[in-house]
């Protein structure tokens, strides 16, 4: 810093030299003055006092703000450290706003009924973009750690608002579970049966009665055709054992369908 005064101890240093000149010429004035001549030589030697005293005064306020003057008042300093956050509150709000801005972003959209998965998503967050790494240096370190405190901070506060503070998703939500559970195991709400294994395959129970059926009428159908030739009990067997094949093939479906359908 270059300041167009002199150094505040050169300062001093002259006005009290000027002090003891004023003074030896006062002394020598004194010898050799009339009455008169020394009272205005007296007058004169105040005046001069009184000015450097004053000049004087000012330099060593100076000379005490000099240090000031090179660092800056501390009500400046006050100032700047006030505003500026630490490296925690710079993670801490960083994650926060992650979260938030990802909360308003598909697949979310600020819906509450989609915060189930809201949680899942934000570890995701904090790993790539927080991660916990032990090989970087304290500040990136510092910055990440409490940024991801920030990330599970802010995961809280929305769960709480959509699943705390309203209970209308509970209550749907039990609701919906409640009628799922009816309509696959009980009824539908066409008063129907629902979906599940409690009532017979009936497309399964038809073919198997048209098979029996089948295989009952073999020899009926036989003799009204041809009543002349011979239908043993092994030609009987066979002809039914194409019973079942036959049925399949006419309804378009065959055993391994009807195995899937058991399964569902």
């Amino acid at each position: 810093v270059t300041h167009s005064s002199p150094a505040p101890n050169l300062l001093i240093k002259n006005i009290f030299c000027n002090h003891r000149n004023a003074a030896n010429h006062l002394i020598t004035n004194c010898r050799h003055a009339t009455h008169n001549s020394f009272i205005f030589t007296m007058k004169s030697f105040l005046s001069k006092l009184t000015a450097m005293s004053m000049v004087a005064t000012t330099a060593t306020t100076d000379a005490l703000q000099w240090p000031s003057l090179l660092r800056g008042s501390e009500a400046e300093v006050q100032v700047d450290t006030s505003v500026q956050q630490t490296d925690c509150e710079d993670g801490w709000y960083a994650g926060v706003d992650a979260v938030d801005d990802m909360w308003k972003k598909k697949p979310f959209y600020s819906d509450c009924d989609n915060v189930w998965q809201l949680s899942d998503e934000a570890e995701d967050l904090k790993d790539d973009e927080f991660p916990d790494d032990d090989d970087t240096d304290w500040r990136t370190s510092t910055y990440n750690d409490c940024a991801r405190n920030g990330v599970d901070s802010e995961v809280t506060a929305i769960e709480k608002e959509c699943l705390w503070d309203d209970s209308s998703q509970c209550t749907d939500l039990g609701n919906s579970a409640a009628e799922i559970v009816v309509m696959d195991n009980f009824c539908t709400p066409g008063g129907t049966y629902g979906a599940s294994n409690n009532y017979p395959n009936y497309k399964k129970e038809c073919k198997d009665a048209a098979v029996t059926i089948c295989e009952g009428n073999i020899s009926n159908v036989a003799n009204s055709w041809c009543p002349d030739k011979n239908l043993s009990t092994g030609k009987l067997k066979q002809l039914q054992d194409e019973c079942e094949d036959q049925v399949n093939d006419m309804v378009g479906t065959d055993d391994d369908d009807d195995d899937d359908e058991d399964d569902d």
